[in-house]
């Protein structure tokens, strides 16, 4: 017997693998000064087979259809970190933080159906008792990115502060130029509590602060289909109409 409205000529299994490691390393040179280091891989291997039957609607009009499909996917991440913490003479607090990243995804897809079988009790397992299939289609997407920043901070007391970043940007996903600043995107901002510096032995008044900023941010670059490999690397297609295994 099978589940209500299961219908047992669709099957779509997956087996995966996946391995992640981290690694740490963090330097205390002082009380002040500070070197953080991190380390990650992420490995995953996916093996994924589809089978349509004569009882469904698209597996009866080609005689059977099935997918298979491989992925391998590396993801490297190494993030390393500077930073400087420290109150001068009292009301005097300075910090100051460097930072360098770098995040690389390096994946491989191999794809390949077939239609017509003459026999489909072995299903995705018979794949080679196909009559007809499409060429193997490869995907290989990589993606690099680096990306850095400086972060300085000075506050007064708690009277005022400014605070100031600047960040170098190389990934893909922004919009960049060729020139080296066109990558690098800063911002400003400063506050006074006036509260605290003419009213601080007043009730009547509990906050009052002036705060302003400035900023340049990147544009999130979208391509129109441009996640398409990866969503058609995912589903084994028929023909040269790229139709996906669903319904």
């Amino acid at each position: 017997s099978s589940l209500e409205g299961w219908n047992s000529d669709f099957e779509d299994l997956a087996k995966a693998v996946r391995s992640t490691s981290n690694f740490y390393l963090t330097l205390n040179f002082t009380k002040s000064l500070r070197w953080k280091n991190s380390l990650s891989f992420d490995m995953q291997d996916i093996n994924r087979g589809i089978w349509y039957g004569n009882g469904t609607a698209f597996g009866k009009t080609v005689n059977g259809a099935a997918g298979v499909n491989y992925a391998s996917i590396f993801t490297l991440g190494f993030k390393s970190e500077l930073s400087f913490d420290r109150y001068f003479a009292g009301k005097h607090h300075f910090k100051a933080l460097g930072a360098f990243e770098y995040i690389a995804d390096w994946n491989k897809y191999n794809v390949m159906c077939g239609t017509n079988f003459f026999m489909h009790d072995m299903r995705v397992n018979g794949f080679n008792l196909k009559e007809s299939e499409t060429k193997i289609r490869y995907f290989s997407p990589d993606i690099n990115s680096i990306g850095g920043h400086l972060h300085l901070v000075y506050e007064f007391g708690k009277y005022a502060g400014i605070d100031a970043v600047a960040r170098y940007e190389t990934t893909p996903r922004y919009d960049s130029g060729s020139a080296v600043m066109d990558n690098v995107y800063p911002a400003a901002s400063g506050w006074i509590d006036i509260r605290n510096i003419a009213f601080a032995d007043s009730k009547a008044v509990s906050t009052l602060r002036l705060e302003g900023g400035w900023g340049k941010a990147g544009r999130s670059r979208s391509i129109p289909y441009e996640m398409l490999p990866f969503y058609a690397g995912s589903y084994p297609s028929v023909g040269a109409d790229l139709r996906g295994y669903y319904e």
